[in-house]
């Protein structure tokens, strides 16, 4: 995980598998050196958030997900997703009501109600 060193070998140094050394180097939010792709400009990254992953990639001549993957890296949102946040007050209502009353009255699925109230702790 040095810099210029490649999985294998830090995996050898360490005498730990190539499995191991690439799951704590995504862990540690390490890129992998060894994959190259074109430089991102400051216009380039000024972009990202703007408009849907996918009409920026062909904007910028880059795939899905290179812009998904810096996006997130930056912690920008996906205009373009169909996913929309939680308020405050829905998640009054997750905790409040019951699974089906919730579900109807806020139009999200049963499964997103459930992940909810379990991530609020219900």
């Amino acid at each position: 995980m040095g810099e210029g060193q490649s999985d294998g070998e830090t995996a050898r140094k360490l005498k730990r598998s190539l499995h191991s050394v690439k799951c704590k180097r995504v862990l540690l939010r390490i890129a992998n050196w060894q994959i190259r792709g074109k430089p991102w400009t400051k216009n380039e990254e000024e972009m990202l958030g703007t408009m849907a992953d996918i009409d920026l990639a062909k904007r910028l001549n880059r795939t899905v997900r290179s812009i998904e993957h810096k996006r997130s890296a930056l912690g920008l949102a996906n205009p373009g997703s169909p996913a929309r946040r939680w308020t405050a007050e829905e998640e009054k209502l997750v905790a409040e009501l019951s699974l089906e009353e919730a579900a109807r009255l806020l139009g999200r699925t049963k499964v997103a109600i459930v992940l909810k109230k379990r991530q609020l702790g219900f």
